[in-house]
């Protein structure tokens, strides 16, 4: 379901304050009424699905496209996919929507302390496909996973950057007074904490000058990947945003005859697109080109 607004989704999915067996209210709630983003595409579950249940519904993220016309960019499960199954599903249909888009999956990881975090992500087996979040967090009796924070926070960065997802979600502004842990005990990290736990390749969240945001720059696939792209949060959605876009853009020119004269047009026309990215500051620098060590003449000639 497609949902722009609180009483939209209100009344299409219904409320209930048990997040804890409807955890699209979670999502409902933080992303409309604390962040004031949209969409947000749902697919409810029922109250008692399971994680082999959730990893297998994850396959339906395929249909966004033919049904709303669009292409989610980042996918989640909030609560379940601290279980290797739908954690392993979401970066799966992350990194390969309808075989040819990709985004990031967000993922939370189960641990009552810091060094418990880094040890669970260390057993794990994560990439740049997806973003994993710790720990929870609370506002008032309210309490959030660590999924649901970080995806408001991406969703509000990226709309004060016009959608252009070239701006790390680091330092931004969230919307918790506290954390916890999945059992509801308090956590109190500091600074040097927080470090170590970006440091593994976690982000997290801090309260430290005087306000709390969202801390940590790297995708999963941290400290083990060197690749800035890859591992770097802003400049791997970049190339996703990117890649994504182009292939949305030319759809049209799908299995036109491929001659030099319209192969130059998309060229030309991706590079006007790049010399405003740079003018802008979206990015250093920006260049597409025909390499024909990569597009022979026998793979043109056959489309």
């Amino acid at each position: 379901m497609l949902c722009t607004s609180y009483t939209e989704a209100e009344e299409q999915l219904g409320y209930d304050n048990d997040w804890a067996k409807f955890t699209v209210c979670e999502v409902m709630y933080y992303h409309f009424k604390l962040c004031a983003c949209q969409p947000v595409i749902f697919l409810p579950l029922a109250e008692n699905a399971e994680a082999e249940a959730v990893a297998a519904a994850v396959e339906q993220v395929e249909a966004c496209l033919t049904m709303f016309g669009i292409v989610p960019d980042l996918i989640m499960a909030p609560g379940f996919s601290k279980e290797a199954t739908v954690a392993a599903a979401l970066a799966a249909k992350a990194g390969s929507i309808n075989g040819m888009f990709s985004g990031k999956a967000l993922v939370d990881i189960s641990a009552k302390t810091y060094t418990a975090a880094v040890q669970a992500k260390n057993a794990g087996t994560y990439d740049q496909k997806s973003i994993l979040c710790w720990p929870n967090g609370t506002l008032g009796d309210l309490k959030f996973h660590g999924s649901t924070i970080m995806a408001g926070c991406l969703a509000e960065t990226d709309t004060n950057n016009g959608g252009i997802p070239y701006e790390s979600p680091s330092n931004k502004t969230v919307h918790i007074d506290g954390l916890c842990d999945d059992d509801g005990a308090a956590i109190n990290l500091t600074y040097n904490q927080a470090n170590v736990v970006d440091a593994a390749g976690i982000c997290t969240f801090l309260n430290f000058m005087g306000s709390w945001t969202a801390w940590g720059n790297h995708t999963g696939c941290y400290p083990k990947s060197t690749d800035v792209k890859d591992y770097f949060i802003p400049i791997s959605r970049m190339f996703d945003y990117v890649s994504n876009t182009l292939i949305k853009t030319f759809w049209s020119k799908l299995d036109k005859p491929m001659n030099k004269k319209r192969l130059q047009s998309i060229i030309d026309s991706e590079n006007m697109k790049g010399s405003v990215y740079v003018s802008t500051e979206v990015c250093a620098s920006y260049s597409m080109k025909a390499d024909p060590d990569r597009n022979t003449t026998a793979e043109l000639v056959a489309g």
